[in-house]
């Protein structure tokens, strides 16, 4: 109890007790919220709350947890937590791919990586959807695009990191990936209206009190490693005009970039399919993208990164070995970029972390290294300078 009362998941906590003990009707009441979480943490408090900020299917799955002392339903929590950990891992070595080193060198980075510490010891909801973006990545490459929809359905703990995926994969016209998401999304929005009724207006009213909320609901967008946070540290604030007019054109940028990401051009899979051969990398590149316009990302959220870069660790990885002249030395360089920026990002969440970067800095590290792993990256994949085609199996429509 000592340790789990501060974490974040005190205020998950909070959302799950209030639905096991029958007052989710008011799961969106901060005031009520507040008072359940004094009682929930006694002996001790906090001066600024930890609100209870997801959509209400969260707080119906995790219910059962509600009915525990807050101390226990943190070890439980952490318990799956650890399960989906190993399980992620195990795909993660098969995204990768590759000699014996290659998987070590995956599995390493992943275990030490500090937005996964994070995520265990806050008892964050980030291993689930990284869990369910590793696992459709890999029944995508199986073919079994209904199992991969019904997979990413489980980024649903976070759903404003599921937007620019789900834009790829229409953009894809991968209908049975998305049918499987949509039906696992069903079910789950059901459960929760049968339980709660149509909740989804005062979620959103929620939702835009908090935006504009600051530490008196632990809301430091200064922290936050994304574009909002970017652009809260250059410019000091995330809300004057000049803020939101960069804001908006950095998410506007990301998404013509997403566009051009998922043109498919004439380099399809065979037999009618829609989707391009590197897929995989291109998926990717989106995932980052897409945690990069998130309006509300923390470093421990970043775990969700993890199988985007593995992925573009094996392209780049898999590249041939350029033969010493001039024009290829050129065409090179973007892919050594990658591989660079690909080998800093453990040790840049770790800077940005712990205070190694320089706290005064007018750079957010993060959002600036992902950002241009993304570009770097786009203009390896525009090039196809020797970039391996191992054609996956998952199509669109059958």
């Amino acid at each position: 109890m000592a340790f789990a009362w501060d974490r974040d998941f005190s205020g998950v906590y909070v959302g799950a007790q209030m639905v096991a003990t029958g007052r989710g009707p008011d799961l969106y009441d901060l005031e009520l919220q507040r008072s359940r979480m004094d009682a929930a943490i006694l002996p001790y408090h906090r001066r600024t709350m930890l609100p209870f900020v997801y959509p209400a299917y969260v707080a119906v799955l995790l219910s059962p947890l509600g009915k525990m002392p807050l101390s226990e339903a943190f070890l439980v929590w952490t318990g799956i937590n650890l399960l989906a950990t190993a399980w992620t891992a195990k795909q993660m070595l098969a995204l990768g791919g590759g000699p014996a080193r290659r998987r070590a060198a995956v599995l390493i980075a992943f275990l030490v990586w500090t937005p996964l510490q994070l995520t265990l010891l806050h008892g964050q909801f980030g291993m689930i959807c990284t869990l369910g973006f590793t696992q459709g990545m890999v029944s995508g490459k199986a073919g079994k695009a209904w199992q991969a929809g019904c997979c990413l359905a489980l980024g649903l703990f976070k759903p404003q990191l599921l937007v620019f995926p789900l834009i790829a994969l229409c953009l894809w016209r991968c209908w049975r990936t998305l049918a499987g998401f949509l039906t696992s999304s069903a079910i789950v929005l059901g459960i929760s209206f049968a339980k709660l009724g149509f909740w989804v207006p005062a979620y959103l009213r929620l939702i835009a009190r908090f935006s504009s909320m600051g530490r008196e609901v632990s809301r430091y967008p200064a922290t936050m490693h994304n574009w909002r946070g970017l652009v809260a540290v250059l410019l000091g604030s995330d809300t004057s005009f000049a803020a939101r007019t960069l804001l908006m054109a950095l998410s506007l940028g990301s998404l013509v970039l997403l566009i051009a990401i998922c043109r498919r051009g004439k380099d399809v899979l065979p037999g009618g399919r829609s989707l391009p051969h590197d897929w995989q990398a291109r998926f990717a590149l989106v995932i980052l993208l897409g945690l990069l316009v998130s309006p509300h990302l923390y470093l421990h959220d970043c775990i969700l990164a993890a199988p985007a870069l593995v992925v573009l660790f094996r392209v780049v990885s898999d590249l041939p070995i350029p033969q010493t002249n001039e024009r290829t030395n050129r065409t090179d360089r973007p892919a050594k970029a990658m591989a660079w920026l690909i080998g800093v990002a453990p040790f840049v969440c770790f800077a940005a972390q712990f205070g190694i970067w320089p706290q005064a800095s007018r750079i957010q590290l993060v959002p600036w290294t992902m950002g241009s792993l993304v570009v770097v990256s786009v203009l390896v994949l525009r090039g196809r300078a020797g970039l391996p085609v191992s054609p996956p199996t998952m199509h669109t429509g059958a």
